[in-house]
């Protein structure tokens, strides 16, 4: 099973970037191998970062989740993450489709 999972980190140390990419896409990857839809699991992780780690205002941390049936979510510490769609038919930015601090 295929599983795309993209993660972007905005204000945190650079030390700490790739180890919590590494993490997350591990988490949000196995939540989907156990069931979950690429909503549940990326909201999972990003409420998991949140109780984890000291998150500041500043501090962005945005999911994308691709699941083999082409079913996939977006989600967000906060808002301003966008997901770029492109089918044969629709060419946009979409919001995230949740945010934990809207």
């Amino acid at each position: 099973m295929d599983i795309l999972v993209r993660l972007r980190f905005d204000g945190l140390k650079p030390i700490l970037r790739k180890a919590q990419f590494y993490a997350a896409a591990s988490i949000e990857v196995e939540r989907m191998r156990q069931g979950a839809s690429p909503a549940e699991a990326a909201e999972h992780v990003i409420r998991r970062i949140d109780a984890s780690y000291d998150i500041r205002p500043e501090h962005q941390v945005g999911l994308i989740a691709l699941a083999p049936d082409s079913t996939w979510a977006g989600a967000a510490l906060r808002p301003g993450f966008s997901v770029a769609v492109r089918t044969s038919d629709r060419d946009e930015l979409v919001p995230a489709g949740w945010v934990r601090h809207p």
